[in-house]
């Protein structure tokens, strides 16, 4: 099991404390890769403590490094639970950084991923009421729905298939009327 920190999962810090260390609980860091065959998992984490009130930008020379680790893999998938671009900005949903001090921080972290030739697409959470996908740079930045909540769209999951030539199809499911509510192929 691999897991994105969100931005209701927060760390009380307290020294002995169960919740003291996200590695502690799950057995690895907010910020962790995996690879699963020839392709690159980069799970970045976007949360603050509860009292910053504040969604942050990615960790710029983590990613940095991460995608170079991972520059000869077939595919790189980032999930990314809050937006990089701006709230609002340009038709993209709600819900992204507003903070004048990390809106210009996500606006780097996406002209990378942007210019990283082997990034396949972008998942992010947080967004309750989105189920699709937006376009950027010729990237894909998919938004799933909700698990769990009270509101926004319907309860879903998102699918995504990689055959052997390395053609990728996402399929976002509409999980309380088990169907299929949108077909992405993505390009490369």
């Amino acid at each position: 099991m691999h897991v994105g920190k969100g931005n209701h999962d927060f760390i009380d810090g307290q020294a002995g404390s169960p919740t003291e260390s996200w590695e502690k609980i799950w057995g690895v860091p907010s910020n962790h890769t995996f690879q699963l065959s020839e392709f690159a998992f980069i799970i970045a984490d976007t949360s603050a403590p509860q009292t910053a009130n504040i969604y942050q930008a990615v960790d710029i020379d983590w990613l940095k490094q991460q995608l170079e680790a991972h520059r000869e893999a077939a595919g790189i998938f980032l999930i990314i639970h809050i937006q990089q671009r701006k709230s609002g900005v340009d038709g993209w949903p709600k819900h992204g950084l507003h903070d004048p001090k990390e809106v210009p921080k996500g606006e780097a972290v996406m002209k990378l991923l942007e210019s990283t030739p082997n990034v396949r697409a972008i998942f992010h959470g947080h967004n309750h009421q989105e189920a699709g996908a937006y376009v950027s740079g010729e990237r894909r930045y998919f938004f799933d729905s909700r698990v769990g909540g009270s509101w926004g769209a319907a309860r879903g999951y998102r699918i995504v298939e990689i055959d052997d030539e390395h053609r990728v199809v996402s399929y976002q499911v509409n999980g309380v009327e088990d169907r299929i509510i949108s077909t992405d192929k993505l390009p490369g």
